[in-house]
């Protein structure tokens, strides 16, 4: 719906390699991804295998989704819809970082 409705760049399936690793796929050389990684709670089993393993949390991020499966990269001037949309199909759906040219 949202590739009917709106603008988007790009989306980022979040596998192993972690958040960071698996998005840089979808970006430009001149781009960088830019999180905001206290924009959702972690699920709690990654809280539980931090803690288990003494895990650093920088490995964590680089090792695991953290509950963030799938990203879309949009203009500033789709995000309002595709929140939208995701809310219409009672997806979780938010603001989790930027793109930003790394020149």
């Amino acid at each position: 719906e949202c590739l009917e409705s709106t603008e988007v760049h790009a989306f980022s399936h979040i596998t192993g390699g972690g958040i960071e690793g698996n998005t840089s796929r979808v970006l430009s050389k001149e781009q960088k991804l830019v999180m905001d990684w206290q924009s959702w709670q972690w699920n709690p089993i990654f809280s539980l295998i931090q803690k288990t393993g003494n895990i650093e949390e920088t490995e964590m991020r680089k090792a695991f989704n953290l509950g963030l499966g799938c990203m879309a990269i949009v203009p500033e001037t789709s995000v309002d819809a595709v929140l939208s949309i995701a809310k219409n199909n009672q997806t979780n759906a938010w603001i989790c970082g930027s793109i930003q040219s790394h020149k």
